[in-house]
């Protein structure tokens, strides 16, 4: 277990069974209080593969609750999905650098408003 109560994330698992293709574009995250957060709680994050069943990105922080909703799509016209994350990697090589990799797995598409 860890700080935010799921599994240990720092461990390098792969656990997706759908085939992963690049997504190296910007898209907004929030964390997931059962509810569809406004525009305003999404923070921007750089893609880095996306899936049929998940996503991963970079982030300067570890991530503050293990499950997520995640906004993709244009800004008129976005989706949005709840994930929860599977993995956290430290991203970076230089010691004063703070970078993560986060991986999530899609748990349910939401309603837009």
């Amino acid at each position: 277990m860890n700080s935010i109560g799921g599994p240990n994330l720092e461990e390098p698992e792969n656990r997706r069974t759908s085939a992963r293709v690049p997504f190296a574009s910007i898209f907004g995250i929030a964390d997931d209080d059962r509810t569809l957060p406004d525009h305003s709680e999404f923070h921007p994050v750089k893609g880095r593969d996306l899936s049929q069943t998940g996503i991963a990105f970079g982030m300067k922080r570890w991530p503050s609750s293990d499950m997520i909703v995640v906004m993709v799509g244009d800004r008129e016209n976005p989706s949005y999905a709840a994930a929860h994350i599977v993995g956290c990697l430290r991203d970076s090589s230089d010691p004063n650098e703070t970078r993560f990799e986060v991986r999530c797995e899609f748990d349910r598409w939401l309603e837009r408003r």
